[in-house]
């Protein structure tokens, strides 16, 4: 247990660290402090709701079927990742204006 606990940690950090990266880039400069505050808000709010969906997932279905099923949506959202251009201010796509 404390080898996949040493992995998970590992794991998230750097996605973490990775997601900060993303937004540093795609966040114009003028209004990078709004940005920061709204990826951290949106962090904060799945930290306080996650831990309730979770004890929802697992009275509805036993212990083993719930690891299984949130393995299975971090595998799907990793893959998210795969198809990040190298560079995503070369993509106005990505690119959202959260002032307006």
């Amino acid at each position: 247990v404390a080898y996949f606990t040493g992995i998970i940690g590992f794991s998230q950090s750097a996605v973490l660290l990775m997601l900060l990266n993303i937004l540093y880039e795609i966040s114009p400069r003028e209004n990078r402090t709004t940005y920061i505050a709204f990826y951290n808000l949106a962090t904060n709010l799945t930290l306080i709701v996650a831990p309730w969906v979770g004890m929802k997932i697992y009275k509805l279905i036993d212990f083993k079927d719930s690891f299984v099923l949130i393995a299975a949506l971090r595998l799907a959202s990793s893959l998210l990742f795969i198809k990040k251009p190298k560079n995503l201010s070369e993509d106005p796509s990505v690119c959202i204006n959260v002032t307006k």
